[in-house]
Order: C-alpha cells, then sequence, then structure tokens
C-alpha cells in the first residue's frame, strides 16, 4: 500500500502501533483486491455520511475462525489462544453461535430433555 501511494516511509521510526496498523490496512486492501478479483460481492453497506463498508472483509475472518471453532465444540480456552484474546470478553465479540448449537445446548439442560 505504501509502496503503490508513492509514500516512503522509515518504518523505524513509527511506533509499533502505527507500523501494526499499517500492515494490517495493507493486507486488507490487498484482500479487497483478490475478492474484487475473483468477483465476490463484498457485501458493501452505506455507512454514517458518505462513507461505505464491507461486511466481507479480512478481519471477518477472524470472527468465522472463532464462531466455527467454538460451533464444533472447541473450548473458550484453545480458541482464546488460537486467536490470541487475552479476555473472555473480547472472545466472546468474536463468536457467533449456530442456531443449532443453541437448541442443542437447550436440550442438554434437565428441564427440557425429552422424557424416554
Amino acid at each position: 500500500m505504501l509502496r503503490e501511494t508513492g509514500l516512503h516511509w522509515n518504518l523505524f521510526a513509527l511506533s509499533a502501533e502505527t507500523e501494526a496498523l499499517l500492515r494490517c490496512l495493507d493486507l486488507s486492501e490487498t484482500f479487497k483486491r483478490i475478492m474484487r478479483k475473483a468477483k465476490i460481492d463484498t457485501q458493501t453497506v452505506k455507512g454514517k455520511g458518505t462513507r461505505n463498508f464491507s461486511r466481507r472483509t479480512f478481519h471477518s475472518l477472524r470472527h468465522s475462525f472463532n464462531s466455527e471453532l467454538a460451533n464444533a465444540g472447541v473450548a473458550e480456552e484453545i480458541r482464546m489462544k488460537l486467536t490470541g484474546h487475552s479476555s473472555r470478553a473480547m472472545n466472546a465479540r468474536y463468536t457467533h453461535l449456530q442456531l443449532d448449537e443453541l437448541k442443542k445446548a437447550i436440550g442438554n439442560v434437565p428441564v427440557f430433555k425429552s422424557a424416554p
């Protein structure tokens, strides 16, 4: 991204957070180009003001990864290690359970179980 815009940055002069952000933006932009080239709809929606947002982004893969692990029954502690989340609250924000998994969980509650 930096090279494409003609800007030359000395990454050693930037803070670690700024450097990480620039690399993330480059990765996200590359992902968008790949999606466009593959003719995959990025599901762009109108945001506030003049901004538009894509629902299918590189970042959304992190949500998908964590959710697939959760729906496969992988323990929260393992998911947190794999995603790098340091708190349960952050991990929960990235976990989206499927309806079938929620129904199965309710079915395990003794009061809701069917009589044999």
